[in-house]
């Protein structure tokens, strides 16, 4: 079973293995502005998944705010739409999308969108404001690109390969700001299907690690 879907007209396509994408104007103003009315009153500490339990805790590696958008309001079912069109998936697999609010100083350290015991076989990130200054980058230290937050860009990636197995190169760094703020959008889409996700611990992730080494220099895509 082949998990991928094939890439629309519209993605500028940055690299084929693993896949990552670009897809600039995914969000107009109104949108964005929409989408930020929506949650700015909900914000509380941003959550992670613990490896070992499996539940979500706040941790010193993520320090932002988020929120989750209201699953039925007509904003939020127009971007569902939008992603189904651009991904392939279908709109029933998108978990409940979420804001994500950097302040100064706040960060993502190096993780991954799908340990255990989730099953993301895709993400969609959303830039909401522009950033300057190369701050707030996106960092694939495994594919060897770093993507700058541009007001309404998105971009794409495979957390799992096109087989259903866990590819690591999809770890990914949210890098702080120290001027300004970031806000983004994160949309991600479920797939059942893949391997039991159990099976991915530690001692196979460290061996991932050592399979793929990090790129030593990164392209900045602006």
């Amino acid at each position: 079973m082949k998990f991928h879907k094939s890439p629309i007209e519209g993605i500028r396509v940055v690299s084929n293995d693993p896949f990552l994408g670009i897809i600039d104007d995914f969000l107009d103003d109104k949108e964005i502005k929409g989408v930020i009315d929506l949650v700015k009153d909900e914000l509380k500490p941003s959550l992670t998944v613990n490896k070992e339990t499996g539940e979500y805790t706040v941790s010193k590696t993520r320090t932002s705010y988020s929120a989750e958008l209201p699953k039925h309001a007509i904003l939020v079912q127009k971007i569902a739409e939008k992603c189904s069109t651009y991904s392939g998936y279908d709109k029933e697999q998108l978990e409940e999308l979420q804001v994500v609010h950097y302040e100064k100083g706040q960060k993502f350290d190096f993780h991954h969108d799908s340990n255990p015991p989730l099953n993301r076989i895709c993400t969609i990130l959303v830039y909401l404001n522009d950033v300057d200054n190369y701050e707030g980058l996106t960092t694939f230290p495994y594919i060897g690109y770093a993507v700058a937050p541009k007001k309404g860009r998105a971009i794409i990636w495979y957390n799992f390969k096109d087989n259903g197995e866990y590819d690591i190169r999809a770890g990914h760094v949210g890098s702080s700001v120290t001027k300004g703020e970031k806000w983004a959008l994160n949309i991600w889409i479920k797939e059942n299907e893949l391997k039991n996700n159990k099976e991915i611990d530690k001692k196979f992730i460290e061996a991932e690690h050592k399979k793929y080494p990090q790129k030593k220099k990164l392209e900045v895509i602006l």
